[in-house]
């Protein structure tokens, strides 16, 4: 708003469930920084006062974001992931850009704005959701202190057998089946960054995997086909295969 000098920044899900990772850096301290519908599964740090920090994760008709000021010679940079197919847009006119870019300039960033890394942005840990495992049938996907957790339940009903992969970039550091049977199996010896699995569950019964490390980790489900997937502490709904990262589709 250049009436105001004050800079808006808006996430949207556009029906989809979506996680936008980012940093703006400036050379000098932001001023009148305001996070706008930021919610317990997002993250927002400004411990830097020339650094915005932030993972927020939108879904559906929701958005969240954060608005904040600088110099008019700040040196302003921003810089985001996004999911493969998102656009970032400027400005009244809605000019389509690519980050990273200098707020004022639009144009590539200068001097030594730092550029987002795995090490400056928060880490994706959406928490773990809640679920009844006698009434619900489904796969439920969370995280807690880097550390994974699928558990899929039979909800009650007849035995059903969930059968996918999780694939990364790079090696697991550990996967570990939960709650298996003799008739489940996790597998990771063939492929060190891939967990191939089967989990059979029926009644009140569940069964899972936990696992740590990997990169661009993309989450497969073979069948149940339309099985429902929740992720996080919010129950985000997503389509399979999706990236952990961002909850859209795996690269």
């Amino acid at each position: 708003d250049c009436t105001t000098g004050k800079w808006q920044v808006r996430v949207t899900g556009g029906g989809n469930a979506v996680s936008y990772r980012g940093l703006v850096t400036s050379d000098q301290p932001f001023t009148n920084v305001t996070p706008v519908s930021v919610e317990s599964n997002d993250t927002f740090d400004t411990t830097n006062p020339q650094a915005i920090s932030f993972r927020l994760g939108v879904g559906g008709a929701g958005e969240d974001g954060f608005n904040f000021s600088s110099p008019d010679d700040g040196g302003v940079c921003f810089d985001a992931d996004r999911p493969v197919g998102v656009t970032a847009t400027v400005g009244g006119s809605g000019m389509e850009i690519t980050p990273p870019f200098n707020l004022e300039t639009l144009g590539p960033c200068g001097g030594v704005s730092p550029k987002l890394t795995d090490n400056d942005a928060p880490s994706s840990c959406p928490g773990l959701p809640a679920y009844d495992k006698a009434t619900e049938r489904g796969v439920f996907i969370g995280c807690a202190n880097g550390n994974w957790q699928v558990r899929v339940t039979g909800g009650g009903g007849s035995n059903v057998s969930f059968r996918g992969s999780v694939t990364s970039g790079s090696p697991f550091t550990s996967a570990t089946g939960v709650l298996m049977e003799a008739s489940d199996t996790v597998t990771v010896t063939t492929n060190p960054a891939a967990i191939d699995y089967i989990l059979n569950v029926g009644g009140s019964g569940q069964d899972g995997i936990n696992f740590s490390g990997g990169t661009d980790v993309c989450f497969g489900l073979d069948a149940p086909s339309g099985a429902t997937v929740l992720v996080g502490s919010d129950r985000t709904p997503v389509s399979v295969p999706f990236d952990l990262a961002t909850l859209g589709s795996c690269p």
